[in-house]
Parts: structure tokens; sequence; C-alpha cells
């Protein structure tokens, strides 16, 4: 199958690994972050002793809660936008409302 012309290399690799064909190369690139999240703790213990451990188990909760808030937050501020225009909210001197192009972008920072 060629893209010359039609698509960028990046939509095709794209295409291929959602249509399943780079499905078998993937796998394990998704199951790497999970990989360093268990095998992580189990290293560091038994190769710098309890304490060491602690520290980490210590430092990375406080990083996830803070990261959790953080994100709340974001979550919570992309809805507010996404909101206000349908009541309308004016953008450099513009009226921008439901159906705009900021909208629209609103709606996919909400989303995603």
């Amino acid at each position: 199958m060629t893209y010359e012309n039609t698509i960028s290399k990046t939509v095709f690799l794209f295409i291929l690994v959602i249509a399943g064909a780079g499905v078998g190369w993937f796998v394990p690139v998704l199951m790497l972050p999970g990989a360093i999240a268990l095998i992580t703790p189990i290293v560091v213990g038994f190769a710098f002793g309890p304490e060491v451990l602690g520290g980490l188990l210590a430092g990375v909760t406080v990083s996830g809660v803070l990261m959790g808030m953080f994100q709340n937050n974001a979550g919570g501020a992309w809805d507010n936008a996404k909101k206000s225009f349908e009541a309308g909210v004016e953008i450099n001197g513009k009226m921008e409302f439901k159906g705009s192009d900021a909208h629209k972008a609103s709606v996919t920072g909400d989303t995603v």
C-alpha cells in the first residue's frame, strides 16, 4: 500500500494501528508504562533498601496527588470555557457563539 501524494506517513501509521495491522508491535509499547510502575518499586526496594523505597513511594504519591488536582482543575476550566460560548463571549473584539471555531476548539479541549 502506498501513501505518496495522498496522506502523510503519520496518518498512514495511525490507520495501520487502528486497523489492527500494527497492533503486534504496539502492544508492548502500551504495556511499558504499567510495567515500569510495577517493576520500579521492586528494583529500588531490593537494590537500595526500605528507606529509599519509602522515599520513592512517598514522592510518587505526592506527585500523583498534585497531578490529579491539576488535571481536575484544568478539566473544570475547559468545561467553563465551553459553556461560556453558549451565552456568547467576546474575543479580540468579536463575539463568539456556539458553533464558532473557538467553540469547537473548547469542545475539543474539554473532550480530551
